[in-house]
């Protein structure tokens, strides 16, 4: 479901860049250029409001502070996964490379890939080509509804993971992005997960 939201989201930018283009560029090739190009300033924009938040919030941590190169490098490398991401893997790829599970145990442990909020399979594609070069067995899940309960994608997580457990004869490892961790969390306690995976990492996971 939330590959056809971003489908449509960027198919409906996409033509509204393309239909300024048509009107414009006849009166004005800059202005049909600069209007065009909106769309990408206000996203750029809006992603280095997010850092400078970040930056302001973070200045109490213990932590070193990050100095002003290393902010601008991680917002400019941060755009570019988040447009690969939302414009292209989540909308139009998330299908593109299917689960692997073995026919024969390759005798490593499989692993379970749990998306977060707003993001499908396709947040997990480039993790796919590795685990399978190592012999890893993977399922990476789609959490639906989009808005659902937490509590109901538990049943998801546990089917994905009595897919690798049966593959592999090993308690899986579950790794986890953002809301996913949650997902996890909920998973564990509605499945005696505890005795049934190995171990479950989560990134970014809003544990407080």
């Amino acid at each position: 479901m939330i590959a056809r939201w971003q489908r449509v989201l960027i198919l409906f930018i996409l033509a509204a860049m393309a239909a300024w283009l048509a009107w414009q560029w006849p009166r004005s090739p800059q202005m049909a250029i600069v209007g065009a190009l909106v769309p990408l300033g206000l996203y750029l924009l809006v992603m280095a409001v997010e850092f400078v938040l970040m930056h302001i919030t973070n200045r109490t941590d213990a932590a070193p502070r990050a100095r002003l190169a290393q902010v601008v490098t991680a917002w400019w490398a941060e755009v570019c996964v988040a447009l690969a991401l939302f414009g292209w893997r989540q909308p139009f790829r998330h299908r593109s490379l299917l689960d692997w599970l073995p026919a024969e145990p390759t005798g490593r442990r499989g692993v379970v890939l749990v998306h977060g909020f707003m993001c499908n399979r396709g947040l997990w594609l480039p993790w796919f080509a590795p685990l399978r070069a190592r012999g890893h067995a993977y399922v990476a899940v789609n959490l639906e509804p989009v808005m659902g309960s937490i509590d109901e994608y538990a049943a998801t997580i546990e089917e994905a993971v009595a897919l690798v457990t049966a593959a592999t004869g090993q308690a899986p490892v579950l790794v986890c992005h953002s809301m996913g961790g949650l997902a996890a969390r909920a998973w564990l306690r509605a499945h005696q997960g505890d005795a049934r995976v190995h171990r479950v990492l989560t990134l970014g996971t809003p544990h407080g």
